[in-house]
């Protein structure tokens, strides 16, 4: 049986500017730049969302957190979601 994440749960609930909005308050790097793990994109990605998000993100610069995490750049994460969510194109420098 699969143990319950009350927290995950209640975060699934909220909708998608909520749960980034509550994310991008825990995780901010030193110089203020917003950041998500990889579990938090399981939060705000559906499985099929991800799984396109991995082969997208591939190029791309992350960063590595003050603990030592890999982390993604909020404004790659929202520009990948505007673009599968919403059809807004995505351009690189």
């Amino acid at each position: 049986m699969k143990k319950r994440n009350l927290k995950h749960e209640v975060i699934r609930s909220m909708s998608s500017v909520q749960k980034r909005f509550l994310i991008q308050l825990e995780r901010k790097l030193s110089d203020g730049t917003t950041y998500y793990l990889s579990e938090d994109l399981d939060i705000l990605m559906t499985k099929v969302e991800r799984k396109k998000f991995n082969k997208w993100i591939g190029g791309q610069t992350i960063c590595v957190t003050d603990k030592g995490e890999f982390g993604y750049y909020s404004w790659d994460v929202e520009s990948f979601l505007n673009l599968i969510r919403k059809g807004t194109p995505t351009y690189f420098d």
